[in-house]
């Protein structure tokens, strides 16, 4: 079966770039409204999210709560004082409980019921729904952190589950200095992914840091949340 991968911004009405893949070769890609992926014929749907259309949270409040009781409104109880929407408007979807901590993955619950709907409405088998973030590669061992910059999107992740929308990219976003000016726990190496070469020597120096470019492709097709 081939394997159509959407990659979704939060204007669901607006056009969608998408590439078609058969045995790990893209055959085709391009541009279209979500409903028009009903014509696609003998495909798998993966639908990839820009970072803006979801925030990340980590609490360790879970312990000795059965996920049976995890209900969307004892879960937004848990992390409630780190929100900035009122907790009605939202819809929290638990990624994954380890080691006594849970991610919990925030969206406008709009959106989401929109999203699932619409993906629903095609028709088609859906392998995953989860962040482009997680299409990249980070090593943690190696006190790794991973900057995206483009044009759709810029985070930085700083862990398998956690990452950080980014406001801006000239030449770095300001937020992204900040973090790593006030972290306690400095990455040794910045993955870069971009489709643009950028003069990072200064940065290098200034936060002695190595900041090296990706020359592997995104790893897409691996589930981590869902």
């Amino acid at each position: 079966m081939r394997t159509l991968r959407l990659y979704l911004n939060n204007q669901l009405d607006q056009l969608i770039n998408w590439t078609l893949v058969e045995d790990d070769q893209t055959t085709s890609n391009g541009s279209s409204f979500l409903n028009e992926f009903s014509s696609f014929e003998n495909v798998q749907i993966e639908a990839y999210l820009n970072a803006g259309c979801c925030s990340i949270f980590k609490t360790d409040k879970v312990s000795g709560i059965s996920t049976k009781r995890l209900t969307d409104e004892l879960i937004l109880g848990l992390i409630e004082e780190d929100l900035v929407d009122d907790i009605e408007v939202l819809k929290p979807i638990m990624m994954r409980i380890e080691d006594n901590l849970a991610y919990i993955a925030i969206f406008n619950r709009d959106f989401y019921e929109q999203l699932i709907s619409q993906l629903i409405n095609l028709d088609k088998p859906i392998k995953l729904v989860q962040s482009y973030v997680y299409s990249t590669n980070i090593d943690e061992d190696a006190k790794q952190w991973v900057l995206h910059l483009s044009p759709e999107q810029n985070f930085v992740r700083t862990s398998q589950f956690q990452y950080y929308l980014l406001d801006d990219m000239l030449p770095l976003p300001e937020l992204f200095e900040n973090m790593l000016t006030n972290s306690e726990n400095k990455p040794e190496q910045i993955m870069v992914y971009s489709d643009h070469t950028h003069d990072l020597n200064a940065y290098s120096k200034k936060f002695n840091i190595s900041f090296d470019y990706a020359t592997e492709p995104p790893q897409f097709g691996i589930p981590v949340w869902n």
